[in-house]
């Protein structure tokens, strides 16, 4: 059986129930590109458990401080309010290639030496981009946190680069892309996506699109870099063995004296009003099997509120609900109709997000007959569900969740920075649980009911037989 969860799709999944992962319950297949070979947590939104200490510094920088004194070890992470998502037109790509460039050096740091000096010192580092936010982290020992926040400072405003390892990591880039375009699951998302949001860039691979990301110069990149990275547009986010009254003289001193500089306001393309349902057929070399796939825009937890993304995420949580409720229960087990069936919520975004659902049929079942069958189960979810044992286990889940999270520092740091870098607020971060707690079978219903609806839905069937298709993205 293919293993949907494994899928680090938008936003890195989908706001699990339990937990509002960047990826809610478990999203498509591309939310966040990480340098360095190291795949970026999946964002959640907690109850308060740990207490959260903030101040801001004169020049405009966000601090938020998350002691953890079990161990002498800090987590220390810088995220831009900028991504994929706030790219020039016809320049897409171009977030993630600087985040690739952030590591080639400045004036005091050559090609990669930021990376060396912190393995040498026995820590961590790395980088990772979504459509919201560009973010770099070190974990290291509470000794190295100076140094830490002194090479990434030096970065903040002094990004060098040869020229040729300019055009070396464009070509990696490159590479990147074209892995990518050789896995279906991607493939078939980027397919959806672009006709979801036809406008809007979580249209757009994070990567790029090749012929666009290929056309990148140097000029571009530092323009975007002086546009975006400032400490007016940037949040300092430790995790650790650090209060923030520790912290504060070391965040003056080392980030304070950065100038801050205006800013663009995120502007964004809006989706025109959609009227009726879209579909596509997509027939491909790399698919394996038939798969019937569903998407539906859907609020965020920044563009349709707290309560409103609280209901979509349990909704949609006890939807999937594994083996024993109600999408795979009825397609898989009572009608055999399907190998295997599901959906996540994403919401997690700064603009709205979805809704997913997916089926793979059985051999023999047509694509319009489990179409049918899908829609016959939404439709009485919809009118009787989720049951209060549901609902209770569900919320269960989330608690135990809250409370795993918590022994992971680097999650910690990641839940509240991914939060802070998407525009949601600190009260909604924190109050999370308390909102997935308040929410009842009628929230689920009525929140559903407004989002699973067929004009605003994208109904995609990929199948394996071979046969010319049009480039990713474009019909």
């Amino acid at each position: 059986m293919k293993n949907w969860r494994s899928r680090l799709g938008r936003a890195g999944a989908g706001l699990i129930v339990a937990f509002a992962l960047l990826a809610a319950s478990c999203g498509p297949a591309q939310d966040q590109e990480a340098s360095q070979d190291q795949e970026p947590a999946q964002d959640q939104e907690v109850e308060h458990g740990w207490a959260p200490e903030t101040f801001t510094l004169e020049n405009g920088m966000d601090v938020v401080v998350l002691p953890d004194h079990r161990v002498p070890v800090v987590t220390h992470m810088v995220w831009y309010r900028v991504g994929a998502g706030d790219e020039p037109p016809g320049q897409s790509g171009i977030a993630h290639f600087l985040e690739h460039l952030m590591f080639k050096g400045t004036d005091e740091l050559g090609p990669g030496e930021f990376s060396e000096i912190v393995e040498a010192n026995g820590g961590v580092d790395n980088a990772f981009t979504s459509w919201d936010y560009t973010a770099y982290f070190q974990r290291v020992a509470l000794d190295r946190l100076e140094m830490v926040m002194r090479m990434e400072a030096d970065r903040m405003t002094d990004l060098q680069f040869p020229e040729d390892h300019f055009y070396s990591e464009r070509d990696v880039i490159l590479e990147e892309i074209r892995i990518s375009e050789q896995d279906i699951d991607r493939i078939m998302d980027r397919r959806m996506a672009s006709v979801l949001w036809p406008e809007h860039p979580y249209g757009v691979p994070i990567g790029g699109w090749a012929e666009e990301a290929g056309s990148l110069e140097p000029d571009n990149i530092m323009a975007f870099y002086r546009t975006w990275y400032a400490p007016n547009n940037a949040i300092l986010v430790v995790a650790g063995d650090i209060t923030a009254e520790q912290l504060r003289p070391l965040a003056e001193g080392i980030y304070g004296p950065i100038p801050s500089h205006p800013v663009p306001e995120r502007a964004r393309p809006a989706n025109p009003l959609q009227l009726e349902a879209r579909r596509l057929d997509l027939a491909h070399e790399l698919a394996g099997q038939r798969e019937l796939h569903r998407y539906y825009g859907a609020p965020s937890i920044r563009t349709g509120g707290l309560e409103m993304a609280a209901a979509l995420s349990v909704g949609m949580s006890i939807l999937d609900g594994g083996t024993s409720e109600w999408l795979y229960r009825e397609l898989v087990i009572e009608r055999g109709l399907a190998t295997t069936a599901g959906g996540y919520y994403w919401g997690t975004t700064r603009d709205d997000g979805q809704i997913a659902v997916y089926a793979v049929p059985n051999e023999g079942v047509s694509f319009a007959d489990l179409e049918t069958a899908m829609d016959e189960v939404i439709a009485a979810y919809l009118a009787q569900g989720p049951t209060e044992e549901q609902l209770q286990r569900t919320k269960t889940q989330t608690l135990a969740s809250t409370i795993y999270a918590q022994d992971d520092q680097a999650t910690m740091a990641r839940i509240f920075g991914g939060g802070l870098a998407a525009d949601r607020s600190l009260d909604d971060i924190l109050g999370w649980n308390d909102a997935v707690l308040a929410v009842t079978g009628g929230d689920v219903r009525a929140a559903l009911a407004t989002v699973l609806v067929p004009e605003n839905s994208v109904t995609g069937e990929l199948s394996p037989q071979a046969g010319d298709t049009a480039p990713d993205g474009q019909e």
